[in-house]
């Protein structure tokens, strides 16, 4: 089985999750990234050890919270080509990579997976380009073979966009509890000193 995984930047608590996949016996992994990085949030390093490629982005990052346009990359399908996946696994939905990889996919009847973070109470927002985002997210969904989900709130808004709970597959987001664990017993550990030194 090989899956192609198309993702906006390296994600720290994404990462892990391709990483194992991609030691799975059987399974051949390789990760597509549409970005290079997010100065918002300090994300640009790509922590695991699986085969990737990075897309040529053709938009300016201060341009990615723009809609369609905010994030357009070369080159996609002939990666794609050359790759030659069995299922896609697609994060996200608003940008024209992503779009591009949907069409892609349903016009070589490649399964793909959607994943997101959106939620129910996304639906409520309203502006010009809702219309749009209605008619042609139901239509990829329509076409998915499912959709990842990470909680009840993200199943509700699958739901609404016509992905049935059949086609639903929980999968919520982890952290690293090692890490996190490591951290505060050395903060626990040093409590005097920081409540000394903050009075």
């Amino acid at each position: 089985m090989r899956l192609a995984v198309l993702n906006l930047v390296p994600t720290p608590y994404r990462e892990p999750v391709y990483q194992a996949l991609s030691e799975s016996p059987g399974l051949t992994l390789r990760g597509f990234y549409a970005q290079s990085r997010d100065s918002l949030r300090g994300w640009n390093t790509l922590q695991g050890r699986y085969d990737r490629v990075q897309l040529r982005c053709l938009t300016p990052e201060f341009l990615s919270s723009v809609p369609v346009l905010g994030l357009v990359n070369s080159g996609l399908a002939d990666h794609f080509r050359r790759f030659s996946p069995d299922c896609l696994l697609i994060y996200g939905y608003s940008y024209l990579t992503q779009m591009l990889a949907m069409r892609w996919a349903i016009r070589r009847r490649v399964p793909y997976l959607l994943w997101g973070d959106s939620n129910r109470h996304t639906l409520a927002a309203s502006g010009p380009m809702s219309p749009f985002k209605d008619t042609v997210l139901r239509y990829f969904c329509r076409h998915a073979a499912g959709a990842l989900t990470i909680g009840t709130e993200n199943e509700q808004f699958w739901s609404y966009y016509g992905i049935e709970p059949e086609r639903q597959f929980r999968s919520p987001l982890a952290v690293d509890n090692h890490l996190f664990a490591t951290g505060a017993n050395r903060i626990r550990q040093q409590k005097t000193m920081h409540r000394q030194r903050l009075g």
